[in-house]
């Protein structure tokens, strides 16, 4: 009986426990699918969730040559990794409103390319497209715009320049002249050619009756091709002696040409001086490609990061208008930044900058004397109703006039009992890291029992927080340790070399500019 009882328990407990196993299965199974559908794991997961579609052209320029074939990639991931085998659709419009599609397919490293041979003379906008289903327009994925420039440089000064433009109409000059040749209206420029990026100066004189016009606005209208931007005619007013003075920083790579004309009343006829052209003695900067923005932006790039003191530099880029055009021939400020007082200020070279057809800017000037670390941009002035607007900011390491860079930094001649430290590279890009480099120098007659060797950082030159502290057993090696930046700015470093008494010597501070 104790037998047929206890094997009946065994087999009921045994149902129960198989029970309770497919219960706790059949959960988990379910809660699996939950997750599941919760992390959108499973054949048909969304792959563009965290998707980005980037666009990028090679050579990486914008002005090119009819022939030339550029080519055209796009990059492609998400948050489950590369879109592999899906296709990608470059639109390519011209300056003829066609537009054209050039097909490729994603491979496993989210990467597609294209060939595109450029055969007529132009404007081209490029823009990548990705359709996830069935050409789904509410969820596909779009690059910025690039737009390329393509022209014939072979002989870029003998172009045929036309006049008949709304300032400098050879007829109304004529006419005014005729109608009253008592007033005299005269710009000249200092040269008939320029470089691109230099300054070219200006004297104008307005004369009325023999004597001077004093103290009226005239207006200065640059024109390429015939074509001028009302937008970007140029008032100035005359001096006591009737004159201006005026200089500019031109940008190639086209021919422009320069008038001004002087108005009594606004409703009187422009009295205008016959306009001077002037010839770039070279191309210039070849930019990277125009990002079409549909905003007004202000791009800027500096040709060199670290100069020597007076050295030149050049600082180039892009004026977009707020409806995504050019801001053809439309003038701008190179602004720095003052450590001192806080402010944007112009420094030293007051020039202005204009852009050419295309939008670009170019403006050569050079460096502060005194070595240090500067800020610059460009600036687009405002009025009383629209504020400035300012480029991105670009960070000038100038250094002293034939200091070597050298991969092994030799300390300068020290008094006894100093430290010299020094950084490798003087600049990053985030978040490369920085070696810094400290040298003990002449403590040869200096005794102690214990040296504390201490790094400090600090990212505005104010605030300091200690990096390491290390014990010497003497101090007479160098020191290299390494940093890891957090975000772009500026670093800060010192170090102090302390005994049982307390803080020793200091070394000077470094400032190591981190890039984006």
């Amino acid at each position: 009986m104790k037998n047929i009882n206890f094997s009946g328990f065994f087999l009921i407990a045994l149902v129960l426990i198989s029970c309770h196993f497919c219960s706790v299965s059949a959960l988990s199974s379910s809660l699996n699918d939950e997750w599941k559908e919760i992390l959108t794991i499973g054949d048909e997961k969304d792959l563009t969730i965290g998707a980005e579609l980037t666009l990028s052209i090679e050579p990486e320029r914008y002005y090119v040559n009819p022939g030339d074939e550029i080519i055209l990639s796009g990059l492609l991931k998400g948050i489950f990794g590369p879109l592999t085998g899906s296709e990608i659709l470059f639109s390519r419009n011209n300056s003829s409103n066609e537009s054209t599609l050039l097909h490729c397919i994603i491979d496993e490293t989210g990467v597609c390319y294209t060939p595109d041979l450029l055969t007529d003379t132009g404007y081209y906008t490029y823009q990548a497209i990705y359709y996830p289903d069935n050409n789904n327009d509410l969820k596909s994925l779009k690059s910025q715009k690039l737009e390329i420039c393509c022209r014939q440089f072979e002989e870029p000064y003998n172009e045929i320049i036309n006049w008949n433009s709304n300032f400098s109409n050879s007829e109304e000059l004529k006419s005014s002249i005729e109608a009253d040749s008592n007033i005299s209206v005269q710009l000249m420029p200092d040269s008939s050619n320029f470089f691109p990026g230099e300054s070219v100066f200006f004297t104008g004189h307005v004369i009325s009756q023999g004597l001077p016009v004093s103290y009226a606005p005239v207006y200065i209208v640059p024109e390429i091709n015939g074509i001028s931007n009302p937008e970007g005619i140029i008032t100035l007013q005359t001096n006591a002696n009737g004159s201006i003075n005026a200089s500019y920083h031109l940008t190639g790579p086209d021919p422009i040409s320069f008038s001004m004309y002087y108005q009594e009343r606004h409703e009187n006829k422009k009295h205008q001086s016959v306009p001077d052209m002037l010839f770039p003695l070279w191309l210039g900067i070849n930019p990277p490609v125009r990002v079409v923005h549909s905003f007004e932006n202000l791009e800027a790039y500096i040709d060199s990061e670290t100069v020597e003191s007076l050295q030149n530099i050049t600082i180039y880029g892009w004026y977009c208008e707020k409806d995504g055009t050019s801001g053809s021939l439309s003038v701008l400020d190179l602004v720095w930044y003052n450590f001192g007082e806080k402010i944007w200020d112009k420094y030293q070279n007051s020039s202005k900058i204009l852009t050419n057809a295309d939008g670009l800017f170019e403006c050569m000037v050079p460096a502060p004397k005194t070595p240090g670390m500067y800020l610059l941009a460009v600036k687009r002035s405002g009025n009383s109703t629209i504020p400035d607007l300012f480029s991105n900011i670009l960070p000038l390491s100038v250094i002293s006039i034939n200091e070597e860079q050298e991969e092994e930094v030799i300390p300068p001649k020290l008094s006894a009992g100093q430290l010299f430290i020094s950084a490798d590279p003087i600049s990053v890009k985030f978040p490369e890291e920085i070696e810094i480099s400290i040298v003990p120098l002449s403590f040869d007659d200096f005794k102690s029992d214990n040296w504390f060797l201490f790094l400090y950082y600090s990212d505005n030159g104010i605030d300091w927080y200690q990096f390491q502290e290390m014990e010497l057993t003497y101090p007479s090696e160098k020191i290299n340790t390494l940093f890891i930046p957090e975000k772009p700015g500026y670093l800060y470093f010192r170090a102090s070399l302390s005994d049982k008494t307390g803080v020793f010597v200091n070394s000077q501070t470094i400032v190591v500019p981190v890039l984006k």
